[in-house]
Formats: structure tokens, sequence, C-alpha cells
């Protein structure tokens, strides 16, 4: 794994001042082409993100309704595939959508929501 490679993309999603506080304070960071190639095993993201202390872990698609987490962060990887994520709620002036491909990955701060 080539660290020197990966791009990394941070942004905020800002309160909503309706449903979502979001968090102003923390970024969304993105990493791209953390795994190079076509495939990347679940396992192979297990390790890493229980080496950098993320918890608890599960293969299976992400929610298709917006959820909210107010005292955890949240790290993603696609080990296949795309995954389109919207961020920050239903505010289209607040809102960012992501797409993430094989071997990209994004961390959500708490107070943010998906």
């Amino acid at each position: 794994m080539a660290f020197n490679d990966v791009k990394i993309e941070t942004f905020f999603v800002h309160d909503d001042e309706h449903f979502f506080p979001n968090n102003n304070h923390l970024p969304v960071i993105v990493y791209r082409q953390v795994f190079d190639g076509k495939s990347v095993s679940a396992s192979s993201w297990e390790q890493l993100f229980k080496q950098n202390h993320f918890g608890k872990s599960w293969h299976d698609g992400i929610f298709s309704y917006h959820h909210y987490h107010s005292t955890a962060h949240e790290a993603l990887g696609c080990y296949g595939g795309r995954a389109q994520i919207r961020l920050g709620g239903y505010n289209e002036q607040v809102r960012k959508d992501i797409e993430l491909t094989t071997g990209d990955c994004y961390i959500n701060s708490c107070r943010c929501s998906s």
C-alpha cells in the first residue's frame, strides 16, 4: 500500500438549522485509493480500521435514509463497486453528495448526518 499516492479531500457539512445540527467544527475526510487495484477484501479494511482504533465493523450496504451519529465518528471503506453517499440531511443548500469507488474511504465526524 503506497500511502503517498492517496488523495485526501476535506469539507464541512454545516448546520441545516432544521433537522440535523451537523458539525461545523470537524470536517468530513475522504481518502481516495487507499488500496490500489480493482479488488480490495473486506478484511483488509477491517484490519486497517482496527489499527486506527475504529472498532466494530460490518460488511453490508449503507442505510438508504438519513441518520445521525451524536457521539461516534464513522469510517466507511469501499471494498467493491461504488457507493453514493449523501451527507448533511435533506437541505439542498447544506447537503453534500460523494461517491466512493473500490479502495476509497471516508470518515464522517460525529454530529454529521449521513
